[in-house]
């Protein structure tokens, strides 16, 4: 008869503190404390094998709580996430999100007396399922599911399901383009308006081989994005994207430089040929993340492309991949963009840490229509304080400036000033 031995891991909290901010930190400190509590190499197994499978996020919950190990240890199943309330004034033109500022998403007709905005909100909560079988094992099978409630309505969508075997990824997850232990940490959910970081359905592949290298990868499911003309429309997507990655690491693969870079086919349909035109997108990105001396950390990004433009969390969904052409009827032209981000963090304790930085995008079509209303460049630069109050409790409190410009050379811009409550379990 199967035995099932109930155990209270404590909850990796959902920044990462000290020197261990970087990829691998919430599994380095729940392993700290589970073998501080328990001393057990039982525990110390857990705690690995769920932080190995789970979301490198770093608004995903860490280590759950609570977790169920079966007889030999033949899986793990946890159970986590986190309650998360926000509180916020913007000024300026406000933007009516209490989880996320996108600059993008700044309005630029306002009306007048309508320059501030107080928001409450526990949007950004979320809650997770670990699932891990024949853990430690070459054939280790791992299940991870994901749910958050980070819209303003509080309605929960999903953010992470899939499955992994082997190496290969297979489900809902963030795009292998997106290089998630290289984001700085934000209370605000979006991150940096530069940031890659991209939800897609995805078959992907990483490799690690020796101390310091790694490869990634994969075919995800086409996300274009773009403007029709007079005589185009859209039509379904046929080619997978491609994005792939070469990584170096160092410090025991706590620091690191990753080369990424992205190939996709974008169809419309061209009226004046009556045929399907496709065009090729690519772009390359430098990211990551590097602990410059003690207790002082730098994260980075820089990206360049033609038809990538879906790939910024700002200017997702944002019809900017493609747009018409000013010299011939019936042709899109891939828009080229451009952006990054470079921030530090800087731990004044072992519970207390603070972050600085700055984001740009920037989009150019010189040969094509631009709508004058249309999007171009915007700008994003946080600052913000941590504090980890307790193993499970933490608080916060950040301060955003962002600014639109669109192609008529119209700008706005706004602040937020949020404070933060999170309880782990």
């Amino acid at each position: 008869m199967k035995r099932v031995i109930i155990l209270t891991l404590l909850l990796g909290l959902a920044t990462v503190q000290a020197q261990e901010q970087h990829v691998n930190s919430k599994e380095a400190q729940a392993l700290r404390r589970d073998k501080t509590i328990y001393g057990q190499y039982i525990d110390t197994l857990v705690v690995r094998a769920l932080a190995e499978n789970s979301s490198k996020f770093y608004n995903a919950p860490g280590v759950p709580q609570f977790a169920v190990v079966g007889r030999d240890r033949k899986f793990y199943f946890g159970v986590g996430g986190y309650l998360k309330g926000t509180m916020s004034y913007d000024f300026g033109n406000p933007i009516a999100n209490p989880v996320s500022f996108d600059p993008a998403a700044i309005p630029m007709n306002l009306a007048k007396g309508n320059e501030g905005l107080v928001q409450f909100g526990v949007g950004s909560s979320s809650l997770n399922f670990n699932f891990v079988g024949m853990p430690g094992t070459k054939d280790a099978i791992g299940a991870y599911f994901n749910i958050v409630f980070a819209n303003p309505n509080n309605g929960f969508y999903l953010l992470n399901a899939y499955g992994t075997y082997r190496g290969f990824k297979v489900g809902y997850d963030f795009s292998l383009f997106t290089d998630l232990g290289a984001g700085p940490p934000t209370i605000d959910f979006a991150g940096p308006n530069a940031w890659t970081i991209i939800p897609n359905a995805l078959v992907d592949y990483e490799y690690q081989w020796g101390k310091h290298w790694g490869v990634g990868v994969g075919l995800e499911m086409p996300i274009a994005s773009y403007t029709n003309g007079a005589y185009t429309y859209t039509v379904n997507q046929r080619i997978p994207d491609i994005p792939f990655y070469l990584q170096y690491s160092w410090q025991n693969r706590s620091s690191w430089i990753r080369l990424s870079g992205l190939v996709r086919n974008m169809s419309y349909y061209d009226l004046k040929a009556n045929q399907t035109n496709t065009n090729t997108g690519m772009g390359g990105k430098i990211s990551g993340t590097a602990l410059l001396v003690k207790n002082l950390t730098a994260y980075y990004q820089g990206v360049y492309g033609k038809g990538i433009t879906s790939y910024f969390e700002d200017t997702y969904g944002a019809s900017l991949d493609m747009l018409p052409s000013k010299c011939i009827d019936g042709k899109l032209d891939n828009v080229t963009s451009w952006g990054g981000y470079f921030g530090l963090q800087y731990n004044f304790s072992p519970t207390t840490f603070m972050t600085a930085t700055y984001s740009t995008v920037r989009t150019e079509a010189p040969e094509s229509i631009y709508p004058p209303t249309l999007y171009r460049n915007g700008s994003y630069i946080v600052t913000n304080l941590f504090w980890n109050v307790a193993p499970s409790v933490q608080m916060g409190a950040e301060y955003i400036w962002g600014e639109r410009v669109d192609a008529n050379g119209d700008a706005r811009h706004n602040s937020r000033i949020q404070m933060m409550l999170q309880v782990n379990f």
